[in-house]
């Protein structure tokens, strides 16, 4: 997020203007998985096709489509939206959230389901969704 958003942050910390951004970049996280899906990979570039992609998946999300096929070409970006973004941020809204990771085969559904662990994981997820990570024994 470019730091013009702010407007004038002339004599504030450094450090409270990136815990305001990092504040502001998990409130959007938390209400729209297109801000989501920028806060867990930054480098993520959201073309035409993705913002339509991401847009029907949180009408989905908010129960204004009922059930939602997404046919595009290979390597346009299904899997890491639906099968790896999707997952995971259904999972920070309701923590019982059951999901079922279908593939075409298993070694692909249990790779999918590693990576949403890996975003789970991640420090960005923690601070969108207010987890706290379990300390190990």
């Amino acid at each position: 997020m470019d730091s013009s958003y702010f407007g004038n942050l002339d004599g504030l910390d450094a450090n409270y203007i990136k815990a305001l951004r990092d504040t502001l970049q998990a409130d959007l996280a938390r209400k729209h998985i297109k801000h989501f899906f920028k806060l867990i990979k930054p480098e993520n570039v959201i073309n035409w096709h993705h913002a339509i992609m991401l847009d029907t998946i949180q009408d989905f999300i908010e129960k204004k489509i009922k059930n939602l096929i997404i046919s595009i070409p290979p390597q346009h970006g299904k899997s890491q939206i639906a099968s790896r973004t999707l997952p995971a941020y259904l999972l920070g809204l309701n923590p019982k959230c059951r999901i079922i990771s279908a593939s075409y085969n298993a070694d692909n559904s249990a790779k999918f389901n590693r990576d949403v662990q890996r975003i789970i994981d991640r420090k960005e997820y923690q601070i969108a969704f207010q987890k706290k990570k379990k300390k190990k024994k």
